[in-house]
């Protein structure tokens, strides 16, 4: 916001009005912000199997895998990324039961193998909130979260999404912004 440019005096109105555009500008970031998964959906977990090409644990072929999958304590719960809306709640194949969250952005979240689902298809979900335990159903070697996230369709890293998360939300990047001040 405080953009050095020299040729502006600061008192001009051409100054107030980019300003102006400026923090409206942020004020649409900001809001943007909640709406995108920058969360782990999980309180304790570890990494079990990252994203990319891997041997399936179950039918030992490789595949690309398309999510990760998080590894923690039974029947953990599972928590909501970011505010979406429930698209697909129930059993899909080799996920077992399955919960698919369309969020803002066109970005979708799945999280798969779940030993209980606590919402319904339509629900109205907001971030932090339980949505079903961590389980072992469909084709799996033991119990964890498969989590996804989408982009248009497109699947990502959802540990870059966490990493972003936790770069927003560290104490050295909020010491920095304090000492611009």
């Amino acid at each position: 916001l405080e953009k050095n440019q020299p040729s502006m005096d600061p008192t001009s109105e051409e100054y107030l009005k980019s300003l102006k555009k400026r923090l409206k500008l942020l004020s649409i970031y900001k809001d943007a912000i909640q709406f995108i998964p920058l969360k782990p959906p999980m309180e304790h977990y570890y990494v079990s199997s990252k994203y990319g090409k891997r041997k399936h644990p179950v039918t030992k072929k490789w595949r690309f895998h398309h999510g990760i999958d998080l590894a923690g304590t039974w029947q953990e719960n599972i928590t909501v990324s970011a505010d979406g809306v429930v698209i697909f709640s129930g059993y899909h194949g080799s996920f077992g039961k399955v919960i698919r969250i369309r969020h803002n952005f066109g970005i979708m979240t799945t999280y798969g193998h779940l030993a209980k689902i606590k919402v319904r298809k339509g629900e109205i979900v907001s971030e932090g909130q339980i949505i079903g335990k961590m389980g072992r159903t469909g084709r799996v070697d033991g119990a964890h979260l498969h989590y996804e996230i989408s982009v248009d369709g497109k699947s990502q890293n959802p540990a870059k999404f966490f990493k972003i998360g936790r770069n927003l939300l560290s104490r050295n990047s909020i010491k920095s912004f304090a000492e611009i001040k």
